[in-house]
């Protein structure tokens, strides 16, 4: 059985629509002008991929809930997830990911970062130097009990921009970070597990899942199982493509389902609708790209 699809601690609050997902073929094309997309297989990412700090330290929690993932909508029950949450307690100092200005910083009540005003309740976003190709790059921390940086302030890698907390629609104290293209524009958001520099002795698995066409699939059921040395297989995550109305895939990655934060190992990623299975091997700090096709109908 599939694992349940949201965490209570850090959750946003539910969609009011409903749907049901289904393999739709959805576009693969990114934002912006790109290279031909990275290959399968084990990738050399070049930097801002995995080149920002986490916004948060040992002992924080430094990892983003698995049970709402970015992209993910369960099938309509819930908002479609722009970004990460990572729960820790009320008041925990939030860091910046890396050098930048602030742009904002304070409450969304009149101003809208989101798909409605009050939603991220108390936020700050901080323009940073590196570009994905020809965008720019903001990165967004919601639902802060306080905000310690001021806009326009310059702010360093690891500087304290707030406290963690649960305005706007969180259910719990938690982060809701975000990556974004274009400041201002909420459908512009990219994963931020692409982001953030791996865990020591772990690594990223990212995924493309495609129809018998070649065409990028929509609300896929992707099953994560570890394969031991002792040649047994454990189950070990769930998640969906994105959906046909989520986020943009990033740039040269043009994928639809991410696993970050993996021990280093060797894994089957498994499409049961799509009848696709890919063995990957996962690096210490390394990123491997998993492309699962349907096979051609036979004649």
């Amino acid at each position: 059985m599939p694992r349940a699809w949201f965490d209570p601690a850090t959750a946003t609050a539910r969609a009011t629509r409903t749907a049901t997902a289904t393999l739709t073929p959805r576009p693969t094309a990114t934002a912006t002008p790109s290279p031909a997309p990275f290959a399968a297989g084990a990738v050399r990412a070049p930097a801002p991929y995995f080149a920002f700090r986490r916004p948060f330290e040992p002992p924080d929690v430094v990892v983003g809930s698995r049970f709402y993932p970015f992209g993910i909508d369960a099938g309509g029950q819930y908002l479609m997830h722009h970004g990460i949450d990572i729960g820790n307690p009320m008041g925990t100092q939030v860091h910046a990911i890396g050098d930048g200005r602030v742009i904002f910083a304070g409450r969304d009540d009149v101003l809208r970062w989101g798909p409605t005003t009050d939603f991220y309740g108390r936020l700050v976003v901080v323009e940073h130097a590196e570009r994905l190709g020809s965008a720019p790059l903001y990165s967004l921390y919601g639902h802060l009990a306080e905000a310690l940086v001021k806009t326009g302030q310059a702010v360093a890698r690891g500087e304290a921009l707030g406290l963690v907390g649960a305005e706007g629609v969180a259910l719990g104290p938690h982060l809701h970070l975000e990556l974004r293209t274009r400041s201002r524009e909420y459908d512009a958001a990219i994963n931020p597990e692409l982001m953030l520099a791996p865990l020591e002795g772990h690594g990223t698995i990212v995924g493309r899942a495609l129809d018998a066409g070649g065409h990028a699939v929509a609300g896929a059921h992707i099953s994560l199982y570890a394969l031991d040395a002792d040649g047994s297989t454990r189950f070990a995550f769930q998640t969906t493509t994105y959906p046909p109305e989520g986020p943009s895939p990033a740039w040269r990655w043009d994928e639809g389902f991410v696993f970050a934060d993996l021990p280093a190992g060797r894994y089957a990623v498994v499409c049961d609708a799509l009848g696709a299975r890919a063995e990957v091997e996962v690096a210490p700090e390394g990123a491997v790209l998993a492309v699962l096709r349907a096979a051609a109908a036979d004649r």
